[in-house]
Parts: structure tokens; sequence; C-alpha cells
């Protein structure tokens, strides 16, 4: 019982993000606010695919992230490990080591990427 509460409440993170993303496209008014905002909706909710296994929407949200902030080094992580579980090798590879130069003091990354 306990994995099937934690895919239900990792299914009820996703459509918050989900949800939160809809209202905040809605906005007219872009600042950096909004977009550091924005980023990490992406990035929550890419974790949650990861954890839920659709690795292929993982791969895309985190793609939108990067596209406001091609520094987001979770971004990148996120996405290195969702095209490492469809292993996509090569693209796995490239956002670890992206991931690694953002954020070069996390052990983590490191770890992961070996």
């Amino acid at each position: 019982t306990e994995t099937l509460n934690l895919k239900k409440e990792i299914q009820g993170a996703e459509g918050l993000y989900r949800d939160a993303l809809g209202h905040i496209t809605t906005c007219k008014i872009a600042n950096a606010e909004i977009n550091k905002l924005t980023v990490v909706l992406y990035q929550n909710l890419s974790t949650s695919l990861n954890y839920s296994g659709d690795h292929s929407d993982a791969v895309a949200q985190c793609t939108l992230a990067m596209k406001i902030d091609d520094k987001s080094w979770k971004a990148h992580y996120q996405r290195g490990v969702a095209h490492n579980r469809l292993k996509n090798y090569d693209e796995a590879t490239v956002d670890y080591k992206n991931a690694i130069k953002l954020n070069p003091q996390d052990k983590k990354l490191r770890a992961e990427f070996e």
C-alpha cells in the first residue's frame, strides 16, 4: 500500500504542477519573478514525471524550462535522468555534464554522471 500511496501522491503533484503552469502561462506580464516560478514548476513537474516513469514528457518539460533559463542545473539534471532511463545515453551525458558545470559543488550530480 505504501507504493500505491506514493504513486497517488506523485500523480497528484503532477496534476497540481500542470494546473499551476496552466495558470501562470495566462499571465499577461512576463518578468523575472514569473519566469523563475515557471522554470521551478517545469522542473518539479519533470521530477514527478521521472518518478512516475513518463520520461519522454520529463524531457519535454525540462526543455521548456531551459528555453526560459538555460542555466538551470536542475532542468539539465532531470532531463539527463530522463534521457538515461530512455537509454539515450549520449543526450544524458551532455545534460549531466551541463548540470555539473552549472553546479560543480553538488556531489550527487557527479555520482549520477559516473
